[in-house]
């Protein structure tokens, strides 16, 4: 998927777009669904057929959410440190402890994606698929 996006933007710019819609739902499916690499991205590409835009609308809102809490926390960081004179080693520790249970929402917003791509693409209905997964062994106390 990086590869891909990477060789559109060196082409054009709207290509890239293109194959990041295609792509945006290739790790949930191939964590979900057990398929390949490369067969994921085929996947994802059948699911998007479409609906670029929407995909596209999805990730740009959750990359905007990314953007505007990173420009906060930066924000309160750079007068904590202001204030308080915080070494610049404790500062970098602090911005990896916030980045820690906000970036991992990327991939929430993906895979929420992909199961609303299945909806709408193949009619999926999400109880369905939930009865379908295999039974989880009971575990013991």
């Amino acid at each position: 998927a990086g590869l891909m996006m990477f060789i559109g933007f060196v082409l054009l710019i709207i290509p890239a777009f293109i194959a990041l819609a295609w792509t945006a739902a290739a790790v949930p499916v191939a964590a979900i669904e057990g398929l390949s690499s490369g067969d994921s991205i085929t996947r994802s590409r059948a699911l998007a057929r479409g609906r670029i835009g929407h995909i596209l609308g999805t990730m740009l809102l959750v990359w905007l959410i990314l953007l505007l809490l990173f420009i906060g926390g930066g924000l309160v960081l750079g007068a904590v440190v202001a204030m308080l004179h915080v070494p610049t080693s404790f500062v970098t520790l602090l911005v990896q402890l916030i980045m820690v249970p906000v970036f991992p929402l990327v991939g929430v917003v993906a895979t929420m994606l992909y199961y609303d791509l299945r909806v709408r693409s193949d009619g999926a209905d999400v109880a369905a698929m939930i009865d379908a997964l295999p039974a989880t062994p009971a575990q013991s106390a």
